[in-house]
């Protein structure tokens, strides 16, 4: 609604969430209620959460306010999920190589380690 500013050939657009109305996308409007309601009504979010990338960010917000020690415990749990991860696959590669040094046909040695058929193949030919 204010004046049309070309800086560097690109438009610059200032967004205020103090400033919505009816001509306000209903998307931008999702967001500017959000950045609002957590300003000025943290614990209290009546927002569009059909809309999956205000979801995202709720959660999002509700991890920063969590305490340091709350966050580093979150981080990690993750950290550790991801650790199991890349561990289960490893080894799911190295019991992949063994079932092959025994013949066992491919079909078989993905059901057994839940590698795919390419992996399995890959792992086959020596370029995993």
């Amino acid at each position: 609604m204010g004046e049309e500013i070309k800086l560097y050939g690109h438009q610059f657009v200032a967004l205020n969430p103090n400033h919505i109305d009816a001509s306000t996308p209903a998307q931008v409007r999702d967001w500017l209620d959000l950045i609002y309601q957590s300003i000025h009504n943290p614990q209290r979010h009546p927002l569009n959460t059909d809309n999956e990338g205000i979801r995202t960010a709720i959660e999002l917000i509700s991890v920063d306010n969590l305490t340091s020690e709350e966050r580093t415990a979150s981080k990690n749990k993750e950290a550790r999920k991801e650790a199991m991860s890349v561990y289960n696959n490893l080894r799911s590669i190295e019991i992949a190589k063994k079932m092959i040094e025994n013949d066992l046909d491919n079909e078989i040695i993905s059901k057994v380690t839940d590698l795919t058929m390419e992996k399995v193949q890959k792992i086959r030919e020596g370029k995993l």
